[in-house]
């Protein structure tokens, strides 16, 4: 990926065009191509995926061409740039500013003080709810409340399926739910991450509580929020933590009741004892039975 980004970064501003700071649509033609021929060359396909997922990244990256062709300013270019990473659909490809190449606007990046999580229970039937709130919430809200379980119905006056759509298109996943869960981090954060087009000075939401009741709010973006829950919840009704079970790849809480068969990880990442950590996972689980 380092000679992909020195490429690109060639290609965008070469010596006989540095003082000008433009690139021509030739150029950004040329930086497709590459892209997209060095990106076929790379043997980390999956037809699984593209078949449970339904789509073809070779069509969806050509499909993209035109809008990097015609992108003839920074912001237009990087955000073109980043939707062609995110349609191969892993995160094998990204982009990222470097010194001396395209330059974004300044963005005061905040957090909401309202976060979702995506209910899976329905598999035809995916949707947002209130997952935790600020515990200064009162100062932003006057009258009720949100409350936690409530469903998302839109983003800034956007139905959220369409909201939804918008955002996945500069969403680097690999399956389904991975999708859902990078979405719902997205929602209450204002970052580079997305388009500018997509932050409004407040984050306005159309949400549903569990008796019916539709109602907006307006939340202001800050800086630091003192949650109610936290982002990390280490306790689960019906299970327990392995204290012997100690790994940087993942952690291993059992269930209390034996009849109870399933196992639940709290995944870390692909660190470097993943290959021991699985062996000791099978090890553990046979031996329990």
């Amino acid at each position: 990926m380092k000679n992909l980004t020195f490429a690109l970064f060639l290609l965008l501003f070469g010596p006989s065009m540095w003082a000008q700071r433009v690139s021509t649509p030739e150029d950004r033609a040329a930086l497709f191509d590459y892209i997209y021929e060095k990106t076929l060359e790379r043997e980390a396909w999956s037809p699984i995926k593209e078949e449970v997922l339904n789509y073809d990244p070779r069509a969806a990256m050509r499909a993209l061409k035109e809008e990097v062709v015609n992108a003839d300013n920074d912001v237009d270019l990087y955000y073109a740039l980043q939707k062609l990473s995110a349609s191969r659909r892993d995160r094998h490809l990204s982009i990222d500013l470097i010194d001396g190449g395209l330059v974004l606007p300044e963005i005061e990046e905040g957090q909401a003080p309202i976060n979702f999580h995506p209910d899976f229970a329905n598999p035809d039937d995916y949707f947002m709810f209130v997952a935790d709130l600020g515990k200064d919430l009162a100062t932003y809200v006057a009258g009720d409340q949100p409350e936690i379980g409530d469903k998302l119905l839109k983003v800034n006056g956007e139905d959220f399926d369409a909201y939804f759509e918008r955002v996945r298109l500069y969403t680097r996943y690999s399956n389904r739910e991975n999708l859902w869960r990078r979405v719902a981090d997205d929602i209450s954060s204002k970052d580079r991450g997305l388009p500018p087009s997509f932050f409004k000075e407040e984050l306005t939401m159309t949400l549903e509580r569990q008796n019916g009741t539709v109602y907006e709010i307006a939340l202001p973006y800050l800086k630091e929020v003192d949650w109610t829950y936290g982002r990390v919840f280490n306790d689960y009704p019906g299970f327990k933590l392995v204290p012997s079970f100690q790994y940087e790849s993942f952690q291993l809480y059992e269930p209390t009741d034996p009849r109870n068969k399933t196992l639940l990880l709290w995944w870390y990442g692909f660190r470097g004892d993943l290959p021991d950590a699985s062996d000791a996972l099978v090890e553990w689980a046979e031996a329990k039975g």
